[in-house]
């Protein structure tokens, strides 16, 4: 059975969007979001994904791994090599247009201009894997927090019915609607009905451990399950490669040693 470490990016190379960076062209990293969570798909365009590095030398290190604001993982041209010897999930390599400081430039004897071409590793395991569907729900304890300021534990025995939530929230607070005025406030004599639609909608979801169903594909080198954890996992084959080739900008943890839940096969 394959081992799984957290992939955690520092921040000694790190930097933001420029400052007139055109947020609503149809080939901005939004526009890029919006299209895959709408069609479930890659789209035929190539987004235009443009970094610029902070000055602050703290910041300013160049690293194999950046750390900004695009989804996915960020690096250089050597790492994008290693991870395409490996099993990824649904993906695309998208090229990033990384912006340098002008007083780093005089460090980098290799680089002529104030510009280097890192990739974009783009993956949604929800709009485009469905990783959900490897957590055994029925032995996996959900807790989520709702609009009546309680933590309730979501009652789901399968990824089809936890797919399902964001319309039963969407029949709920129409429901809430019929109880409450327009400031949300209960109605005469209806305080416990708004109080048990409110209990019923499920906000920000968290486990302490999560169970995988034995159809879990242990060949696969990098998932995420972002309802319950912000961590990247990787195997220990993705692991020891990249600390073969030392690649810079990351460091490799045992689950739970950084905090998040507890990951169980079965």
């Amino acid at each position: 059975m394959t081992n799984y470490y957290v992939l955690n990016v520092d921040d000694a190379f790190a930097g933001e969007a420029p400052k007139d960076y055109d947020w609503d062209s149809k080939l901005s990293s939004r526009s890029l979001r919006e299209y895959i969570k709408n069609k479930r798909e890659f789209p035929s365009f190539t987004p235009n994904l443009e970094i610029k590095i902070y000055r602050d030398r703290e910041f300013s290190q160049v690293r194999d791994f950046l750390h900004c604001m695009l989804d996915g993982l960020c690096f250089s041209e050597k790492v994008k090599n290693i991870f395409s010897e490996f099993n990824l999930p649904k993906h695309k390599f998208y090229p990033i247009k990384v912006v340098l400081p002008k007083k780093r430039l005089k460090l980098l004897k290799s680089s002529p201009t104030d510009t280097l071409t890192y990739y974009n590793l783009w993956y949604s395991f929800y709009d485009l894997t469905n990783q959900y569907k490897l957590i055994d729900f029925s032995k996996t304890k959900i807790i989520a927090e709702t609009p009546a300021m309680t933590r309730e534990v979501v009652k789901v025995t399968s990824s089809e019915e936890w797919e399902q939530l964001p319309e039963k929230n969407k029949m709920l607070r129409e429901e809430l609607k019929k109880y409450t005025n327009e400031f949300d406030m209960p109605l005469k004599d209806c305080f416990e009905k708004v109080d048990s639609l409110r209990r019923q909608i499920v906000g920000m979801t968290s486990t302490d451990e999560i169970v995988f169903s034995k159809d879990f594909d242990h060949s696969i080198d990098l998932f995420e399950i972002p309802a319950f954890s912000s961590r990247t996992y990787i195997s220990d084959r993705l692991g020891e490669r990249l600390k073969k080739e030392n690649v810079t900008g990351i460091d490799i943890y045992r689950p739970q040693s950084i905090g998040g839940p507890k990951l169980t096969w079965q």
